[in-house]
């Protein structure tokens, strides 16, 4: 069975990778993974013993629960990851071959003291939107199906996140995943993304810059598309 005591506070208290302080902050709907009991709680275990952190350094954290294929010399491109680090380096005209892709993996992406941080909306990973072992190893009563977990978790969570956009008001928000969009305008704080450049929608708020994106994951989806998205921002923001 799941750690359901540990469980719960990862649920309430972990929101992501990297640095809140960032200018670039990067929103998906939940990460990949999740795919035993025993990975799962050795994620919340390692979080625990780390200090529970609202965000953690994503290399640190990952080498400690045993996920290396992305690190390293030989490292792996992570499907996500590598289109979101084609935005950072194209706000820049950067080079965005895989070797630079590859070196900005391992050593800068949703660092502490970064550029980026990278949030979620649902905490629990998940090996897809399809798959869902908590209900058969966890107690807690709104685990007991996907629909019910996320009618729970997003009361909190979306003014969580709201909150601290707030208080440290980043440059730009890339929320991904458009299927999720009326959580991102709450988010966000905004009615639409009303505005469209390079066929990205997005709308300026203050000082930051909302942008909702398909998943990186997506089927048809372009490095391209990654690209423009890193040249709007380049445009519309003061990184």
């Amino acid at each position: 069975m799941l750690n359901d005591e540990i469980l719960e506070e990862y649920i309430n208290g972990f929101y992501g990778y990297g640095d809140l302080n960032a200018p670039l902050w990067f929103v998906g709907m939940e990460e990949g993974g999740g795919n035993s009991v025993g990975e799962i709680n050795k994620r919340i275990e390692v979080w625990k013993n780390r200090g529970s952190q609202e965000t953690e350094d994503l290399f640190d954290y990952d080498c400690k629960i045993g996920i290396t294929q992305f690190f390293g010399q030989r490292a792996k491109l992570q499907t996500t990851w590598n289109k979101l680090i084609r935005i950072v380096l194209s706000t820049r005209d950067d080079k965005f071959d895989i070797e630079n892709i590859r070196d900005y993996q391992n050593r800068f992406l949703a660092r502490k003291s970064s550029e980026t941080c990278i949030l979620e909306l649902l905490p629990l990973p998940s090996p897809s939107t399809t798959e869902w072992l908590y209900g058969d190893h966890s107690k807690i009563y709104y685990l007991r199906n996907r629909d019910t977990y996320r009618n729970v978790v997003v009361k909190f969570r979306v003014p969580f996140i709201r909150t601290k956009l707030l208080e440290y008001m980043p440059k730009a928000v890339v929320f991904y995943g458009s299927g999720y969009k009326d959580y991102w305008t709450e988010i966000a704080g905004i009615d639409s993304f009303t505005d469209i450049k390079y066929g990205i929608r997005f709308q300026k708020k203050g000082e930051t810059t909302f942008i909702c994106s398909q998943h990186p994951a997506s089927k048809g989806i372009t490095s391209e598309y990654f690209h423009r998205i890193g040249q709007l921002i380049k445009e519309e923001t003061v990184l």
